[in-house]
């Protein structure tokens, strides 16, 4: 997360799924890490898009929404 790398590199590198690296963050988001993750959010317009995936699922966590 420090050097800015983008999910689908990471787990090309690590040899894991998209979904794993996803899970990973989210974890150690929940944990209470401090992580910026700023750079992946993507434009206003696809984020608006996102935002009404969690609206539509009820939940603030990642793993449901990056499903659809």
């Amino acid at each position: 997360m420090e050097k800015k790398i983008p999910i689908a590199d990471i787990a090309k590198t690590r040899g894991l799924a998209e979904d794993t690296i996803v899970s990973h963050i989210e974890k150690m988001s929940a944990s209470g890490q401090n992580l910026d993750i700023e750079y992946l959010k993507p434009q206003p317009e696809i984020f608006d898009e996102i935002k009404t995936a969690f609206e539509k699922r009820g939940t603030e966590t990642l793993s449901p929404v990056y499903e659809i």
